[in-house]
């Protein structure tokens, strides 16, 4: 039979005095889970095609400093300082809804 030593630093447990009411031991913790986000339909483009675009395009009321042409496959819209001063600010818009943004200094 080996004697028992005591940890380095460990508190004696063998003759303490036992608590007079027990207290409840915590509710353990839930076990934890990855979160899984809901991958719903990808919100769509505003516009449904090419041809309601430019309908909606023609409508806009703040488009009185740009120049507005319309072609069958983009839309160009030009903002200009003075009409014959190369333009500042070019955003052409092509038929598969992409765009392109030209800034350009003079």
């Amino acid at each position: 039979m080996t004697k028992n030593k005591p940890k380095f630093g460990a508190l004696p447990k063998l003759n303490m005095p036992k608590k007079s009411h027990e207290s409840s031991k915590p509710s353990p913790r839930p076990e934890r889970s990855v979160v899984k986000f809901n991958e719903g339909p990808l919100p769509h483009s505003c516009y449904k095609g090419f041809s309601e675009l430019c309908q909606r395009v023609k409508s806009l009321k703040s488009l009185g400093d740009w120049s507005l042409k319309i072609f069958e496959d983009k839309i160009v819209l030009k903002k200009t300082v003075h009409p014959y001063v190369l333009p500042r600010l070019e955003i052409i818009m092509d038929d598969s809804l992409g765009f392109t943004v030209k800034v350009l200094f003079t």
